[in-house]
């Protein structure tokens, strides 16, 4: 008995390449998705994101944060010479778009970025606190007050 080790992307290729067969070979299984390695790891203050784009130019990268979420569109371009023939490539190639939510607010204003050897990390700090407010509404004009604060004095 033989194993095989099963790879997604492999399989993923192959209903791709059965499709086409289908369709007359509208899609190419070697330019099927290009989903570049994402790793996230957190720790008490921040997400660190590392995202393996080998061949992609810094200015081909898009990077969109918001407090619940990170975005990320690149395009790593095909060498493809028309005089060559490829025989076989096991690299991909294309436009892709990320969009991961994260589990804790994060600050968009503080994120950094670091681009090296074809490896972007981004480090984006948490929200630490979220305090609460009380809103008073038993006087004729509402005041916004900390929960924690007595107010000095109530006429004014």
């Amino acid at each position: 008995m033989m194993i095989t080790r099963w790879t997604p992307s492999q399989a993923v290729d192959r209903e791709i390449a059965l499709l086409n067969r289908a369709l007359g070979n509208t899609i190419s299984a070697s330019e099927s998705v290009y989903r570049p390695a994402i790793e996230v790891k957190e720790d008490e203050a921040s997400y660190t994101l590392k995202v393996a784009l080998p061949g992609v130019r810094r200015e081909a990268i898009d990077i969109q944060v918001t407090p619940e979420s990170v975005s990320l569109t690149a395009e790593h371009p095909s060498t493809q010479d028309k005089e060559k023939v490829t025989h076989r490539s096991e690299l991909r190639y294309g436009k892709f778009t990320r969009q991961l939510t994260l589990a804790r607010k994060v600050n968009p204003e503080q994120v950094t970025a670091h681009y090296e050897n074809g490896i972007l990390t981004l480090t984006l700090p948490k929200v630490m606190k979220i305090q609460a407010i009380k809103v008073n509404l038993f006087t004729d004009e509402p005041k916004v007050e900390a929960p924690d604060t007595q107010q000095a004095n109530p006429a004014q």
